[in-house]
Parts: C-alpha cells; structure tokens; sequence
C-alpha cells in the first residue's frame, strides 16, 4: 500500500481558488485509487475556527487536516511557528508517507521540505508550481510596481527597484534562503512550460522538472443545451481583480456599445478578497455597470460548467503571466470557446484549444474587436471538440514510478523509529 500525503496553502472548503481545488481533486482521486491510502494536509489561513494550543487538527475526517499558520514570514515564505513544526513532525511520523507531494508551501513555510526529509526520511518529495512565488515578492505575479506591467527577469536590482524597503542584499539572501530548501524537492510539476521556464531561469535544475497539467474535477455530462436567443455572451469568471483584467473588461463594454457590437460581456464573482480601495472601486463601477456589461455576482465552483453553458465564449483578460488558469480547462470541459491575454502561460493553453482566439493584453479595443470577431462566426464553428480537462491519474502515477526510491541512512531510519 503505497502512502501519499498531499499538501496545499488551503482547502477547498475555505477558499475556491485553483490551487486548491487542484490540490483536493489529486487527493480525492488517489484517496479512491486501489493500493493507495491518500492523506491531504491544508493551511489554515484565518478561515476557520482554531483551537486553542493545536496547530494541526482533523475538523473533516480521518485524512484531512488543517494546520494553523500564524505568524507566516511573506517575503522569505517561512513559518516559525514551534507548534507548526512540531505537530507536523509528529504528522509525518503517524502518516509514514511514501510520497509527499506539495501543492502549495504559501503559509505553512518552505521549511516543511526540509522536515520531510529529517522526519520521514524514506518519502519522496515533489512540488508542484502554481504561480511566480519564488521568484517574485509581488504575490508571486511578476508583475512591477506600480504600473504593473509584465516583468521579464527577476534579480536583486530589479527586485529592489519594486520594493524599496528592501535592498538587493535582502532579495539575494532571500533567494539563498529559498533554494536551500527547495534542494530537498526531487521532482518539480509545472502545469505550462512557460511557468517551468521561468524557474529554471531563476536556477532551479530543468532535469527535475515535469510538465503536466493538473488533475480537475470533472465536467457535467449534461448535453449541450440550444442556444438561447439574444445577443453575444462573453462570460468572465472568477476574482473581480485588477490583475485578472476587471478594468479591461469594463472599458470593452463601453466600446462594443460605442460600436453597435450585439454583444454583451458577463461578470461571474466577486471582489470580496480584494484591498479594500479596489473593492469600492468595484463596487461603484457595478453601481452604474455599461450597458453591455451584466454582473452575475458569485458562483459555487460545481456551478461552473452549467454557468460556461449559458455564455457564447469564456473571458480570461489577465495582465499578469498567467501559468494555467483553471479556467481555461474548466472552458475546454464545458467546450466553450476562450478570448484570453496574449502572453504565458494563457497564449500556451490557447494553443492547444481549438477556436480560442488572444488579444492584446491589457487593451480593450483589441479584446472588443475579437468578441466582435467571434461573434459574427456560426455556433457551430465556434464551439470545441469534446475534451477532459486536465491530466488523468495515470499520468501522475507515471511520474511518482519514475522517482528512483530514497536511500535512507540506518541511524536515520533509527531515529525516525525513536
């Protein structure tokens, strides 16, 4: 029986962001797997309830956990809480893990790789890569500030240059820091090869990379319903960001009126994580929204497929090189056509996805004209083949096969024992 336990910043009970959901998906498929007990340890970040003097607790089940991260260090990604890696060690040492497969170390601190290695010295150790987080201190979106334009290459000038309170000596030790635990990690999993370039620019070694994309939930088999009658619908869906283009999207309703277009742009979600300033932002301009914009307000994530269904085309007008958004597979699973930012990770899952188009990005007139653009074509020839989102188990399975197995130490092996 082979013994893995998966990792993530947070739960999908807690928050709905793609990382997450990817993260419970892997576990859920490999907890239902034959010869295969799966485990999933989640951060805890404030969203639920704490008990008082635990760190790590069971509020779920027998194999789901939820760890506490207070006091979590956001520019070196540490965590020096005691009782955190106490109780994970202790973890560690009740799971007997022969894989340990993080998707996220956001609040529970990259020194957990390390206690992998000291605590369960015969598991291996792999890390899959969602976003830019250890190449960049700007919420891991390599993007400048504060005209958040793309950011090309990360270095402790450059870096300095964003963040002023911290010199370039500060953003050197940070990268030491950083890759001094990321050498226990055996196996890297980039969900683009854009995001697995980046990294392996900032020096992570390519022959421990792996692209594959993530495991999803999987799609409604509901038949695709007729097409309602009306105009053109554009749908966005997720966070109402600035960096996921909200800004964008509301100057192309003003020109698909200005030009008659008979299309409207739909807004699926919410600002409610957002800072505060862009949140009132948000809500005066949903206040009065353009014409051609319709807000939908938010969505449960097993609502998607039947919401991507009603809209014509799915909207991703991110400024930011996206690495590869959920929402991209949840689009090709419900075979509807994408209209995405031509840049990263975006332009290289559009590629692979028959009748999408790209704009430019960060320009409204370019994205209203390819609406416009899509609009005027037949359904028919607008609307994508069948297709499974995201990889299938055998695949990750592959992938952990491949590992070669872990030499452990007598003394070590005595010590874990003791």
């Amino acid at each position: 029986m082979t013994r893995i336990l998966v990792v993530s910043h947070t739960h999908p009970r807690l928050t709905r962001g793609g990382a997450e959901i990817a993260a419970f998906e892997q576990f859920r498929r490999l907890r239902d797997a034959p010869g295969i007990s799966a485990f999933f340890l989640a951060g805890n970040g404030g969203w639920h309830a704490r008990r008082a003097g635990v760190a790590i607790q069971r509020p779920w089940g027998p194999d789901e956990f939820l760890a506490d991260t207070p006091g979590y260090d956001h520019f070196r990604h540490a965590n020096p809480n005691p009782g955190l890696a106490r109780e994970f060690a202790e973890l560690l040492g009740e799971l007997r893990p022969d894989i340990v497969h993080f998707h996220h170390f956001l609040g529970l601190g990259v020194e957990l790789f390390a206690a992998v290695r000291r605590h369960a010295p015969q598991a291996r150790l792999v890390l899959t890569l969602h976003e830019y987080l250890l190449v960049c201190n700007h919420f891991g979106q390599m993007v400048t500030r504060p005209d958040l334009a793309p950011c090309t290459e990360a270095s402790p000038q450059r870096c300095h240059r964003c963040f002023p309170e911290h010199d370039p000596r500060a953003f050197f030790l940070r990268e030491l820091w950083l890759k001094r635990f990321l050498a226990e990690v055996e196996l890297f999993v980039s969900p683009s090869r854009f995001l697995m370039e980046r990294h392996v620019a900032w020096g992570l070694p390519r022959e421990r990379f792996a692209v594959m994309e993530n495991l999803l939930p999987a799609a409604s088999a509901a038949p695709l319903a007729p097409r309602a009658p009306g105009p053109f619908r554009a749908g966005f869906f997720g966070q109402l960001s600035k960096l996921k283009g909200v800004d964008v999207l509301v100057r192309a309703a003003e020109i698909l009126e200005e030009r008659g277009v008979d299309a409207v742009i739909e807004l699926h979600g919410t600002a409610e994580h957002q800072p505060d300033s862009f949140r009132d932002h948000v809500r005066r301009v949903l206040e009065t929204p353009p014409r051609r914009l319709i807000p939908r307000g938010p969505y449960r994530n097993d609502e998607v497929t039947a919401l991507m269904r009603g809209v014509d085309a799915v909207l991703v007008p991110s400024i930011w090189w996206e690495n590869s958004p959920l929402i991209i597979q949840e689009a090709a699973a419900a075979r509807r056509p994408v209209i995405g930012s031509d840049l990263g990770g975006i332009r290289e899952k559009l590629a692979e996805l028959p009748g999408s188009m790209t704009f430019r990005v960060g320009d409204p007139m370019d994205l209203a004209a390819r609406i416009a653009e899509m609009a005027a074509l037949p359904a028919e020839a607008r609307t994508p083949a069948p297709r499974e989102a995201g990889a299938r188990l055998e695949e990750l399975l592959a992938l952990y096969a491949a590992l070669p197995p872990r030499v452990v130490e007598p003394e070590k092996q005595g010590r874990r024992k003791a």
